[in-house]
């Protein structure tokens, strides 16, 4: 349990330690409430992102998650996190990775679909998200700074 809070303390202050974080995403479809990484329990690390419906977007929507992979940029990591409604707040979540670059930004892309057939794109909402870290905090949690 400590060792989750403590991860969670790093979380917050891996978002919180740079003075250059890039703007929240704003459109008429979807808001970015926030988005960050966090460490895991397991040693790993993750992108998580919270996202509620815009003015207008009132139906649920199918949604493909693509956050830049930080271990290769040729190969991003993709979810296909099937049919959500926005009318709530979502949290999104990219699979754990154990490797980053320190000190830059990250892209997050949310496609907004139509239907599972992804034939009629509603919209490619894209985010920012920054990284920096204390190398010693890094060490701590098992993270490999590239």
């Amino acid at each position: 349990m400590k060792k989750l809070i403590v991860g969670l303390l790093v979380s917050v202050l891996v978002a919180c330690a740079s003075n250059t974080l890039p703007p929240r995403n704003i459109t008429k479809n979807l808001h970015t409430l926030g988005g960050g990484f966090v460490f895991s329990s397991k040693g790993g690390i993750y992108y998580a992102m919270t996202y509620v419906a815009g003015s207008e977007l009132n139906t649920p929507v199918y949604v493909i998650a693509t956050f830049e992979n930080p271990a290769d940029k040729a190969a991003p990591l993709v979810i296909d996190l099937g049919i959500i409604d926005f009318a709530t707040q979502q949290q999104l979540k990219s699979p754990e990775f154990s490797a980053i670059e320190n000190d830059r930004n990250y892209q997050v892309t949310v496609d907004l679909y139509q239907s599972a057939a992804q034939s009629e794109l509603i919209e490619s909402h894209s985010d920012e998200v920054r990284f920096s870290i204390n190398e010693e905090m890094a060490k701590q949690f098992g993270l490999t700074l590239l």
